[in-house]
């Protein structure tokens, strides 16, 4: 989780969503791994400012 920590400051939302481990992998924190999951990739599919319709 450290280093999706890092990687979301770096903007990089696509590759820190990589990094978080499967929630099946970690059942007892499944919920938190599928909410972080969620944020992120509400942020790398958020329309950017500079994308062309």
């Amino acid at each position: 989780m450290a280093k999706a920590d890092e990687l979301e400051k770096e903007g990089k939302f696509r590759d820190a969503w990589v990094k978080v481990p499967e929630p099946t992998d970690y059942p007892e924190h499944a919920e938190t791994l599928r909410k972080r999951r969620k944020e992120l990739s509400d942020k790398f599919s958020a329309p950017s400012l500079f994308e062309s319709e």
